[in-house]
């Protein structure tokens, strides 16, 4: 299906925008915005250790039934803490879809939370919040709390891959009082969100303590629009089939997938600069299903052992091209 590309004979404009969007909030989980939860926890706010937790969220608890933009989250102590002042020097915040499911054991479609961290973050995980501190001076009870996100980050719970909060906190100069930190519990897949973590360092890269089930409530603020294409590729293994997802595309728009095994870039193309270094490859013309996906299974080659596959698209939005986000795959 894919050829070298000789010239790119593709024209259009590159366009990103959540023009025209109101922000909304919702609390994760569900219902909890104005309600104070059943549940608390000192992990990682009330706690002076370091810290590495994955809070994990059903997909079925967001409210919006479309892709989001989450431009902050907020956490709040219980109504019995006391006001507080605290001071964090390093927290981490990633977030990301996941190939995992909230739960301990799984839903019977995708497996329960892997133990390894990294197992549980599709490759859209994004470091929101670097390693920057999170303070708060006399903050009231029950008040949410931003984290100081620094980025946003594109979440559709309408694919129904879960939701994950990644939190790395390293030390405290000042802590949250003990048992403070609001959250939820309930039964075994009922809950809507489990937490997965570490209470000795901030580096670790596999879970060594859970519940079944509790989670920290958080407050998601965000907005609904219409994201830019996207693409995700699964492992690729040689002689082996690779998975690869475009969504948010026009229905049964033209998609041109670019790659190259060169390096990532930057080059200047006329759709705007992509993540690919010369010489560049190009499919065939390929097209979107009438919901905006292109979904394809597609043999790895004995050729590509032992490279990294870089790949990027272009694909029709609102009648123009737009480029999708880049995706680098090391092939086994």
């Amino acid at each position: 299906m894919m050829r070298t590309l000789l010239a790119l004979f593709i024209s259009g404009s590159f366009l990103t925008t959540w023009a025209g969007a109101q922000t909304q909030v919702q609390s994760l989980p569900r219902g909890l915005d104005t309600t104070e939860a059943n549940s608390s926890t000192s992990f990682p706010f009330a706690s002076g250790s370091s810290h590495v937790w994955q809070w994990h969220y059903d997909s079925t608890e967001f409210d919006a039934i479309g892709p989001i933009l989450i431009s902050e989250i907020y956490v709040r102590s219980k109504s019995t803490a006391p006001a507080m002042t605290f001071d964090f020097p390093s927290v981490e915040i990633t977030l990301a879809s996941s190939p995992t499911d909230y739960s301990v054991n799984g839903d019977g479609v995708s497996p329960g939370h892997s133990t390894t961290f990294a197992n549980n973050l599709n490759p859209d995980a994004k470091v929101v919040k670097s390693s920057t501190p999170f303070t708060g001076n006399s903050v009231l009870p029950q008040t949410w709390t931003p984290l100081g996100l620094d980025s946003d980050f594109v979440y559709d719970p309408s694919l129904g891959l879960d939701f994950v909060l990644e939190i790395r906190s390293c030390g405290a100069n000042q802590l949250w009082p003990a048992g403070s930190v609001d959250g939820q519990s309930g039964p075994s897949n009922l809950n809507g969100g489990n937490r997965y973590g570490v209470t000795s360092n901030c580096v670790a890269t596999a879970s060594t303590t859970q519940n079944d089930e509790f989670v920290p409530v958080i407050l998601i603020e965000y907005t609904l629009s219409n994201p830019s294409p996207s693409l995700w590729i699964g492992p690729m293994s040689v002689g082996q089939l690779a998975d690869f997802e475009l969504f948010h595309i026009d229905p049964g728009g033209l998609v041109r997938i670019l790659w190259s095994t060169a390096g990532a870039g930057p080059t200047n193309t006329p759709l705007g600069p992509v993540e690919l270094t010369p010489p560049l490859q190009v499919s065939l013309e390929v097209y979107a299903d009438l919901s905006g996906a292109l979904v394809f299974s597609t043999y790895v080659p004995a050729g590509l052992a032992g490279t990294t596959f870089y790949c990027q698209a272009a694909a029709t939005k609102e009648g123009t091209f737009e480029l999708t986000n880049a995706v680098a795959v090391v092939v086994n």
